[in-house]
C-alpha cells in the first residue's frame, strides 16, 4: 500500500509527464536517481529559430509537498545531496520541479466520469552555480511562484537548453 509521501512522488511523476507529453516532448522516467534525475524530457529535432542543438533534454528532480505556503516563494528543504548534484556544471540542463498539493491527501486527485485531475500546482527552479553549503542533510532553497511548470514555461526552457543559454534562477 502506497503511503502519503509514496502517493505525492507519484503524483510528482504524473504531472510532469501531463505537461511533457502536452508540449508534445517525450518523458522517460529513469530506473534509478543516482544522480539527482528523476525523469528527462526531450525534444525531437530543432525546436524553433535561433536554436543551436537538436533533440534538446531537460534533467528533473521531482518532488512534492503538502506544505501550507503564503508568499511569493516556497521554501522547501532539500537534501543535500539533489542540492549539489543539482547546482552543478552538465552537459544537460536539471531543474528541480516542486509539486504544491492541498493539505489534505483526500483532495489531491479528483475523478468524476468526465474528468480525471489533480489538484495542485507545480513550481520549477534551477540550482546551477548556487554556492557550495556545510549543511550535512539538507538546504531550504526558494522557488518562485511565478516559475510555474506548465507547457508554456516548459517550452520556454527547452528552447534555452537547445540555445545553450544557461536556465538560471535569481533566487541564490
Amino acid at each position: 500500500m502506497l503511503h502519503g509521501n509514496d502517493i505525492k512522488e507519484e503524483l510528482s511523476f504524473i504531472y510532469a509527464h501531463a505537461i511533457a507529453t502536452q508540449a508534445g516532448y517525450s518523458f522517460e522516467r529513469r530506473i534509478r536517481d543516482r544522480d539527482s534525475i528523476d525523469a528527462e524530457i526531450q525534444a525531437k529535432g530543432m525546436i524553433g529559430p535561433g536554436t543551436i542543438l537538436s533533440s534538446p533534454q531537460l534533467g528533473l528532480q521531482l518532488k512534492a509537498t503538502a506544505q501550507e505556503c503564503t508568499g511569493d516563494q516556497i521554501a522547501f528543504p532539500l537534501p543535500m545531496k539533489n542540492y549539489n548534484e543539482l547546482r552543478a556544471n552538465t552537459m544537460v540542463p536539471r531543474i528541480c520541479i516542486l509539486l504544491l498539493l492541498p493539505g489534505h491527501e483526500d483532495e489531491w486527485v479528483r475523478w468524476t466520469p468526465d474528468e480525471l485531475s489533480i489538484k495542485g500546482q507545480a513550481y520549477w527552479s534551477s540550482l546551477h552555480g548556487f554556492n557550495s553549503c556545510v549543511n550535512s542533510t539538507s538546504k531550504t532553497i526558494y522557488i518562485k511562484k511565478n516559475n510555474l511548470f506548465n507547457v508554456q514555461s516548459l517550452k520556454q526552457l527547452m528552447v534555452m537548453a537547445s540555445k545553450r543559454e544557461e536556465i538560471t534562477d535569481e533566487w541564490k
